[in-house]
């Protein structure tokens, strides 16, 4: 979803210009389909009636101003201006023929002036909250030293907070140029940006499909040094990251401090997000969704050195350790893999030494990515459907200077891991049960 608020605002005004042509087209046209000519005049209870039955007409075109508002199109924009041009001109030339103009000039007069007060209403409506959230001060704030990256200023966060709204603030130390990209990172969800990006003097700003909020208004001060988000419902707990990697707060995250806990992992990826590749992005992603989503879910695998037999396996994930293990067969031992956020890893076989690990060590394999990323190739596949669901899949052809492995690996939306084709283990998994 993207959000520009900025040209939103701009068509939104001129929708009430849409609705003052349209009012004044249908003036038009009631002195034409009615059959009257303008000499026979018009009652002022006539007139009164006209004027109210217009003012209907113009609440209507608000509506459909509104649509066309909302659609983001120079073909659109264009044929707005055309029809205001089209009404106000059909209209005054029907109203005014014949010797009767007085009171045609009346009615006329009466529906521009009821759509200017409509027009004047909306500004205070729509621009006083804008305004209001620009101006508002940080009730709640974190500072970053200015300088503390390696970044030209626009890309130096200076520091983020909260107005007394709600409203997620930050300032960098220079002028923000179109193009300029920063990325809001919640607690509830570390591992899924919120991009927001300068264009042409306004923002943008995308939200992942699976996200429950929206931007409802990205405005600015009087300077292009600062940017305000108003979120619905409101974010909670937060950090901002600039395209030159700079990070505020450093660590952890600002308001709502009972859901700030703070990730080593997650800050990491987060500096390192804006050198990362699509392809990158996903990845590192997938493999720290998969430290995150604690649970327990089972697989298929076979083994590419014995082909004819499928096995079953159950990845569980804990705070601090994930397990994968191979069922036993009847004539085939158990196998298990597990590793913890310090370097105790176990690798364990029933019945067969020495013990080749098969599941990758998801913790050393996000360092392995951030570290190392340009040396490793990564690329996008085809998607797969696994479960019914779509689940988003990457090739890593090249894993350059790291201990990744070579292969396909899928997740689902929420990070479950769903297909595993490892070339380097000689697996593939399948996900079954959740």
């Amino acid at each position: 979803m993207v959000t520009d608020t900025h040209e939103r605002f701009e068509v939104l005004e001129m929708t009430f210009l849409v609705a003052a042509g349209i009012g004044l087209l249908i003036a038009g046209l009631v002195f034409v389909l009615t059959g009257r000519r303008a000499s026979e005049g018009l009652s002022g209870r006539q007139a009164i009636v006209t004027v109210a039955q217009i003012g209907l007409h113009i609440a209507v075109a608000v509506g459909f101003g509104v649509l066309l508002a909302s659609i983001d199109s120079t073909f659109a924009t264009v044929a707005v201006v055309a029809l205001v041009a089209l009404g106000i001109g059909w209209a005054v030339i029907r109203a005014l023929r014949g010797p009767s103009t007085g009171r045609a000039i009346l009615v006329l007069a009466a529906t521009l002036g009821l759509s200017m007060v409509m027009m004047a209403v909306f500004g205070m409506i729509s621009g006083g909250d804008a305004q209001q959230a620009a101006l508002a001060a940080p009730i709640e704030t974190t500072s970053d030293p200015a300088g503390d990256c390696e970044c030209d200023p626009e890309f130096d966060l200076l520091a983020v907070g909260t107005d007394p709204t709600g409203t997620v603030w930050a300032t960098v130390g220079g002028e923000i140029q179109s193009g300029a990209t920063y990325w809001l990172w919640l607690a509830s969800d570390p591992y899924t940006p919120i991009e927001i990006t300068r264009a042409a003097g306004s923002w943008k700003v995308a939200i992942s499909t699976r996200s429950s909020l929206s931007a409802k208004d990205v405005v600015t001060d009087e300077t292009t040094e600062a940017l305000h988000l108003e979120f619905h419902p409101a974010v909670g707990a937060f950090a901002v990251t600039s395209a030159q990697g700079d990070r505020a707060p450093d660590t952890g995250y600002v308001g709502d401090s009972g859901s700030a806990a703070r990730d080593l992992i997650s800050e990491q990826y987060q500096h390192a997000y804006a050198d990362l590749s699509a392809g990158h992005r996903q990845l590192g992603g997938a493999l720290m969704r998969a430290i995150l989503r604690t649970g327990t879910f089972s697989y298929a695998i076979g083994v590419s050195a014995d082909p004819d037999v499928v096995r079953t396996a159950s990845l569980t994930v804990g705070a601090d350790a994930v397990e994968f293990h191979v069922d036993a067969t009847s004539d085939r031992g158990g196998h298990t893999d597990r590793f913890a956020r310090t370097s105790d890893d176990v690798c364990l076989d029933d019945d067969v030494e020495p013990c080749v690990g098969v599941w990758m060590n998801p913790f050393d394999a996000v360092d392995n990515l951030l570290s190392a990323a340009a040396s490793i190739d990564v690329g996008f596949l085809e998607s797969r459907e696994v479960l019914g669901e779509e689940a988003v899949c990457v090739a890593i052809t090249d894993v350059g200077d790291s201990t990744l492995h070579v292969g396909e690996f899928c997740g689902l939306g929420d990070g479950t891991i769903a297909f595993v084709d490892d070339r380097t283990a000689g697996v593939v998994i399948v996900l079954t049960e959740r």
